[in-house]
């Protein structure tokens, strides 16, 4: 009657080690998730710096406005500081100013590309807070399923350690 108690006894102790095992498993896949979705946050660092674009685009628009300002100008009287009032350099001056606009909308059409870029990444960044928070607390419930294994394990060795005494 005792060896039968003691066998299962054993038996419940090793399915409860198999059961903690497979958990430690979970455990350890969900913290190398987890370790993944934070690499992910990482790239807020890129918002910011897309950021910092998009408020140098604003300043570039009122350049654009000011060149504009320019050409016109240029349109009515002649190019500013004295130079001849012909109108081989007032095109010159214009076609250097106008490709310069150019470059500067080119830029503008790349930095609306980014600010959906930030949208797009803003969006992943949410998702990814949300998903490490549902990690969170599922370690959390990990933790708490691993302590009570380790009590329910402790009661078996104690039943065992009745059993047989300590030797």
């Amino acid at each position: 009657m005792k060896g039968d108690n003691i066998k299962k006894l054993e038996e419940k102790f090793k399915e409860e080690i198999e059961i903690l095992g497979k958990r430690m498993d979970f455990l350890e896949e969900s913290i190398s998730q987890l370790y993944e979705e934070m690499k992910k946050i990482s790239q807020a660092q890129k918002i910011k710096e897309l950021e910092e674009r998009i408020s140098e685009l604003e300043d570039l628009e009122m350049l654009d406005k000011l060149e504009i300002l320019k050409i016109n100008e240029i349109l009515k009287k002649g190019i500013p500081g004295g130079i001849s009032h012909t109108l081989e350099p007032k095109l010159e001056y214009l076609e250097k100013t106008i490709s310069k606009i150019e470059k500067k909308l080119e830029n503008q059409e790349i930095s609306s590309n980014k600010i959906i870029e930030i949208n797009v990444l803003s969006e992943d960044i949410e998702n990814i807070r949300k998903k490490v928070e549902e990690l969170e607390k599922k370690i959390c419930d990990l933790e708490k399923a691993l302590n009570s294994g380790i009590e329910k394990i402790m009661e078996i060795l104690k039943k065992l350690v009745l059993v047989y005494g300590v030797r």
